[in-house]
């Protein structure tokens, strides 16, 4: 049994065999039904099948009506200029329509709309219409980048000519709101717009069963895949893919059949395979929804409420919920990515929030705090440049509107606290920085130490002096101008009190800062002072109240009398309770005794058996030179057994091996890089080193980019089994270490 194809698209649009989308069909071709209605708009989330439904409609128009679709990805155009998009736009036209490559000339926006379009339209047969598909349209909006200042407008003349030949589909944008620049941009009036969601369960699960006839789908697994995705197009392509792939791991004569334990073992290569995807959905959030995202992925129960997130934000130093944080939750809602429930938000796709748990934790996304609100964040850079230039005072202007803004802007504190700290403005600097100090402590600390101690000085009262150098070793206790400063004011307190003869005062100073000396002094003063009024009673009969001052000094005796008498009982029951502990202290040390003679016998047989256990190490490291010197010699071996290996499989004709092998829709991709300059080197050197893996004509046949990755592939496209052949050769003979096989991108006019 012959293992069939792996069903499931992962790494294309899936273009014609989209399910679920024939609504999105109807629509479309009732607006190009209407005389007055040229354009359609799709929206959704990013990842949620908008290219794939472009795809379906580019193969089932033509058999709907005389339609001639024609798709165009604006992904990668937004920083060309207008000329180039619009001959890129020709191009593909005339590829999709069979026609020669157009020659716009030096000026081609002027050529396209003025000549080259006119007569393409005029020589379309009787009743056709040409469509537009457009893909990520918005990636041109008109405020993002310099070619969506001249690319709307364009397309905006497009669309509002007369001819009743021209239509357009654009996809692109989160949610209808986002569309609100673009439509006054391109528009006239409001066109029809369409929202891409999630698929329901039904849909679903018409998906996940697909490929049912070579493997088995029970309720319970479709019910666990759903758990996880939740309908989301894409993410249920991969879960099934990663789901066949491993039932098809082992060869077996028997149809497979998928469980839900199998749903959870793939998990983690869905979430891996997927990381590309991930990251580019949630570079399309806005910072205050990644904010809010991460903070409810990392919900224990899965759910938060507002209030709970709020209490969250403000635990992390967001003490002032903005507009921003405030409308995220329901952004997110919106845009598809959050549900409200009864017991709060929670996340639509499970799979996104695991890997935003995982990847994007709150702590570290919280420091986007910063760009939530984009004019403070303009602001907040102007007053950067303006410290730059040592103008601090415009530039602390600037940072007190930017923190108006938004109060949660952790580096236009930190900046304004510097300059005030420069300008000699102390106590505003402290009140700002013991204020972040409450949730940025880290942040807070050092520049509030410094503040503290220079505001010090500068206080004529001791008390508030003393106060502010404590503050400062609360903050950082062995911080030593603030320790030196602190200790020589209370030991001025101290001396000022025993030159009072505040005894009690002095002795409570001298206790605080460990001077054992003046404690002894102060201690024995006390008691001198209490003895010689016992020791004179003279003193006391010049006065009125003889009887009274004696009465004071038998009190006085009395509490002595009483005092010392309680510590002698005191001590006499602590000596009594240390003879029975000195008794039992001795019958333990006599047990001692016996157990070290036990021990001392058992320690010389130790003795004895260490003896032998060195003779017999002293023979094992002996043979382990032995071995190890052999071990070098089988090594040596080996690498020029490899070396004669790599020899001889670069003398192997691969050319004539690639002649041979089946051809298909499999590739073999051999390196993957961000940038394509660096995919273009690497290109070169293959093709230097293994000239017969790559097509010497161009370099574009063994690039290509997915997901904003470039791959390098080698030249041709194979069936699986012959794919496969061909990587182990490869792998086999370490030519190229990094290798793997996926299903060769569709190519508009392949």
């Amino acid at each position: 049994m012959s293992k069939p194809i792996n069903p499931y698209i992962t790494d294309n649009p899936v273009g014609a065999g989209a399910i679920g989308r024939s609504d999105i069909l109807r629509d479309t071709i009732h607006i190009l039904r209407q005389a007055r209605k040229n354009a359609i708009v799709l929206y959704g989330q990013r990842c949620i099948g908008k290219t794939s439904v472009l795809q379906y409609l580019k193969a089932q128009l033509p058999s709907e009506g005389d339609y001639y679709p024609v798709y165009f990805d604006l992904q990668d155009k937004a920083t060309l200029a207008l000329g180039s998009v619009i001959n890129e736009l020709a191009k593909s036209m005339a590829l999709a329509l069979n026609q020669v490559e157009p020659d716009l000339g030096d000026h081609p926006e002027i050529t396209f709309k003025d000549t080259w379009l006119p007569h393409l339209l005029q020589n379309l047969p009787k009743n056709a219409a040409l469509v537009l598909l457009f893909d990520e349209f918005d990636v041109n909006e008109p405020k993002a980048n310099q070619a969506g200042i001249s690319f709307f407008p364009y397309v905006r003349q497009l669309l509002n000519s007369e001819y009743q030949n021209l239509n357009f589909v654009f996809a692109g944008g989160r949610n209808i709101d986002d569309l609100d620049n673009i439509t006054i941009s391109l528009f006239r009036e409001i066109p029809p717009t369409k929202h891409l969601s999630q698929f329901n369960q039904e849909e679903t699960t018409e998906l996940v069963r697909a490929a049912e006839a070579n493997l088995n789908w029970p309720d319970e697994t479709v019910e666990s895949v759903w758990r996880y995705t939740h309908g989301h197009p894409f993410f249920t392509q991969q879960v099934c893919y990663q789901v066949w792939a491993q039932s098809y791991k082992y060869q077996s004569e028997k149809t497979p059949t998928a469980t839900p334990a199998d749903v959870e073992n793939v998990i983690f290569d869905v979430l891996d395979a997927s990381r590309h995807r991930m990251t580019w959905l949630w570079e399309g959030l806005p910072p205050a929804e990644r904010i809010v995202a991460s903070a409810l992925a990392e919900a224990a129960s899965q759910t938060m409420t507002e209030s709970a997130l709020e209490k969250k934000l403000y635990d992390s130093g967001v003490h002032v919920v903005i507009r921003e944080l405030q409308n995220a939750p329901r952004s997110l809602q919106d845009w598809g990515l959050l549900r409200l429930t009864e017991e709060g938000y929670q996340f639509q796709v499970e799979l996104i929030r695991r890997w935003i748990r995982e990847n994007k934790p709150f702590r570290r996304i919280i420091a986007e705090l910063d760009h939530i609100d984009p004019v403070a964040e303009n602001i907040f850079q102007g007053a950067v440049a303006l410290h730059k230039e040592a103008k601090l005072e415009l530039s602390a202007k600037q940072l007190r509107e930017a923190i108006a803004l938004n109060p949660n802007h952790l580096g236009a504190h930190q900046l304004l606290a510097d300059i005030l700290l420069a300008l000699g403005q102390v106590v505003e600097a402290k009140a700002l920085l013991e204020k972040l100090y409450h949730y940025q402590p880290l942040i807070a600390r050092s520049r509030l130490i410094q503040a503290l101690l220079t505001l010090a000085p500068e206080k004529d009262d001791e008390a508030q002096q003393l106060e502010l150098y404590e503050q400062v070793i609360a903050l950082e206790p062995n911080q030593s101008e603030a320790t030196a400063k602190s200790r020589e004011i209370w030991q001025q307190r101290g001396e000022a009190a025993l030159a009072k003869e505040d005894l009690k005062t002095a002795l409570a100073v001298y206790k605080k800062l460990g001077m054992n000396k003046q404690i002894t002094e102060i201690e024995e003063k006390i008691r001198t002072h209490y003895f010689s009024l016992i020791k004179e009673p003279s003193l006391f009969k010049k006065g009125k109240d003889y009887l009274l001052w004696a009465l004071v000094i038998l009190m006085l005796a009395f509490g002595i009398w009483f005092y010392w008498s309680q510590q002698v009982e005191g001590l006499e029951r602590e000596l009594e309770y240390a003879h029975g502990e000195n008794a039992s202290l001795e019958k333990i040390l006599e047990q001692t005794h016996q157990k070290n003679g036990l021990l001392e016998r058992k320690l010389e047989r130790i003795h004895g058996e260490k003896a032998l256990v060195e003779k017999t190490l002293e023979q094992v490291t002996e043979k382990n030179v032995l071995i190890e010197k052999a071990l070098a010699q089988t090594n040596q071996t080996v690498t020029h057994l490899k070396q004669d290996l790599v020899k001889s499989a670069k003398k192997i004709d691969f050319g004539s091996l690639i002649s041979q092998l089946e051809k298909g829709d499999q590739i073999i991709i051999v390196g993957s890089y961000f940038q394509q300059q660096d995919a273009e080197r690497q290109l070169e050197k293959f093709k230097m080193k293994y000239p017969a893996l790559f097509d010497s004509q161009s370099v574009n046949n063994n690039l290509y980019q997915k997901d904003g990755i470039w791959e390098i592939s080698i030249s041709g496209s194979y069936s699986y089994q012959s794919a496969r052949e061909l990587e182990k050769n490869l792998r086999e003979f370490e030519l190229i270490e990094d290798t793997f096989i996926r299903r060769k991108p569709v190519v508009n006019g392949e």
